[in-house]
């Protein structure tokens, strides 16, 4: 079912942005394990022998769809109002100084400065 809610948003959200969705031999796998992890799918547990209680940690090539993915997860979590869906968005033009953390049920975060032991 969530499969399905996620690939009709991603055809709405690419359509707005006049990109065509399509799932092709180069994001297939990843579409298919972020379905299975946002789903809480018990299968993503064994394919990948992770837990689904850890967070998930996704990179990859360029244009295979990570962060329009979750996008369309933040989308999906203000439509239907799952506040289990929802969280913090970065990306890699901050990860270099910007560091959340999900501690005692709450969102951390913390700036950090650049050092000599952090490029």
């Amino acid at each position: 079912m969530f499969k399905k809610v996620f690939f009709k948003a991603a055809q709405k959200f690419h359509a707005q942005s006049d990109i065509d969705f399509d799932v092709d031999s180069k994001n297939k796998n990843f579409l298919g394990h972020f379905c299975r992890y946002w789903n809480q799918d018990p299968a993503f547990e064994v394919m990948e022998n992770i837990s689904l209680q850890k967070g998930l940690m996704v990179f990859g090539s360029c244009g295979t769809g990570k962060t329009s993915s979750f996008r369309i997860i933040q989308n999906l979590s203000k439509h239907y109002q799952v506040r289990e869906l929802w969280f913090p968005a970065i990306s890699g033009l901050f990860q270099d100084r910007f560091q959340i953390t999900f501690r005692n049920g709450r969102y951390n975060d913390r700036l950090f400065r650049k050092s000599k032991n952090h490029p």
